[in-house]
């Protein structure tokens, strides 16, 4: 009987946090998502939460606060900050984010990266014929569509082949 009371009682006292929200986010490269994930302290004690971040490209998250206290029965927030960087490949990238408090709860995350850069090119004239010994000129006309927010200028590297110099 004392036993059953004993694992009640602990049970109790070691109830982990509930947590709610998403870590989800998609957006283009270089460009910042912020989301809010609630932490409620159901245990009868105050409880210190700290997160971790791991996982493909954890570098590219952040949570803050470092740590959270919270009394009995309150709710706190982390912010989660995502910002891959600004030439990362598209794609679907995986992170978890661990809440611990002596144990352990984990959110799953998806960061979706949408290509943001991109320079149209244009060879005006697109063709021309010549004779032997003679030149023709062209330009090459570079305009910068880039979507990734506050990229005012785009690197390109260009390079002409199959002719001879």
């Amino acid at each position: 009987m004392f036993l059953g009371l004993g694992l009640i009682l602990f049970g109790i006292l070691s109830k982990s946090a509930a947590l709610t929200g998403t870590c989800d986010t998609f957006g283009v490269q270089c460009d910042l998502q912020i989301n809010r994930i609630e932490v409620f302290n159901d245990s009868s004690r105050t409880q210190t939460f700290v997160p971790q971040v791991s996982g493909q490209v954890p570098d590219w998250v952040k949570v803050l606060p470092e740590r959270l206290t919270l009394g009995s029965n309150e709710t706190g927030y982390f912010e989660v900050y995502s910002i891959p960087p600004c030439y990362a490949d598209p794609g679907n990238y995986s992170v978890g984010i661990s809440i611990s408090n002596g144990s352990t709860e984990t959110l799953s995350c998806s960061i979706g990266v949408e290509q943001g850069h991109f320079v149209d090119v244009a060879i005006v004239p697109q063709e021309k014929t010549i004779t032997q010994c003679r030149q023709a000129a062209y330009s090459i006309e570079l305009d910068n569509e880039t979507i990734v927010p506050k990229q005012e200028k785009e690197f390109v590297s260009l390079e002409v082949i199959g002719l001879p110099s």
